[in-house]
């Protein structure tokens, strides 16, 4: 009896451990596991990327390993600009401004400047696509809410600013990007060149080995 009641205490804690032990998981970390795989695994189609600042999802919602790839999609379609729009006139005092179709094909504006139709502003490209990487002064005017002042043209001059500038930060890593594709692309052209000398260099051997032996035999 004295071992007995010694020994049963014991399993029946042994027993309490093991089914404490097979309990299920929290249901809660259980469901932010699975959406966070989710987000992991979230595959981006970069043909169904949306062009207008207005509806587009902000670069620095993108998982980080597809930020690349988004950027340099964006950047070979470039800025959104609609050049058939009608653009609306806002009353400033006793007069009215619009956006001017013209600064679309101003070379100063052409690579970066955006507009959208609905709200009647005006975006950046480059601080869109650098908004996790550039800290901008001015990034509420052109990155959440939109430019209209008309009546102050020197803002887009402001907001470029100089060589040292958050515009600037930003399209230097753009073009960073494009040309660090570029390089990839001719890399890849040049080592495909280059096997192909090795291969013809390889096959002229091998022709000559062959007329050297049928020659003399």
């Amino acid at each position: 009896m004295g071992k007995s009641s010694k020994i049963r205490p014991i399993l029946e804690q042994t027993t309490k451990m093991g089914q404490s032990s097979q309990r299920k998981p929290n249901l809660e970390q259980t469901t932010n596991i699975g959406q966070s795989s989710k987000r992991n695994c979230e595959e981006i189609n970069l043909n169904e990327l949306l062009a207008d600042p207005g509806t587009r999802r902000r670069m620095s919602k993108y998982n980080p390993n597809d930020r690349e790839k988004i950027r340099r999609a964006y950047l070979q379609r470039g800025p959104h600009q609609p050049h058939g729009h009608k653009f609306r006139q806002t009353a400033f005092g006793k007069t009215k401004r619009r956006f001017i179709r013209g600064w679309f094909y101003l070379d100063l504006y052409k690579p970066w400047l955006e507009y959208i139709m609905t709200e009647d502003v005006a975006f950046c490209l480059y601080y869109y696509l650098c908004d996790d990487d550039v800290e901008a002064s001015d990034g509420k005017s052109f990155i959440t809410e939109g430019f209209n002042n008309w009546k102050k043209l020197e803002r887009f001059k402001i907001h470029i600013g100089g060589p040292g500038s958050a515009h600037n930060q930003a399209r230097q890593k753009c073009e960073d990007l494009m040309n660090q594709n570029h390089h990839i692309a001719y890399s890849f052209v040049k080592q495909s060149d280059q096997i192909k000398t090795e291969y013809k260099t390889r096959l002229l051997a091998s022709v000559i080995v062959f007329d050297t032996f049928y020659i003399k035999f």
